[in-house]
């Protein structure tokens, strides 16, 4: 059990990172898109 839960947390810091930088990505996109908005 032991064993399971380490992969499961070493999984879990991997599937959170990844989740964090495509927040980031779109969020920098969407920044992007309303910021050229706003100088038109």
């Amino acid at each position: 059990e032991m064993f399971y839960f380490n992969i499961g947390w070493g999984g879990g810091v991997v599937l959170l990172s990844a989740i964090l930088f495509i927040l980031m990505v779109i969020v920098v996109t969407i920044a992007g898109k309303y910021e050229g908005a706003l100088v038109k």
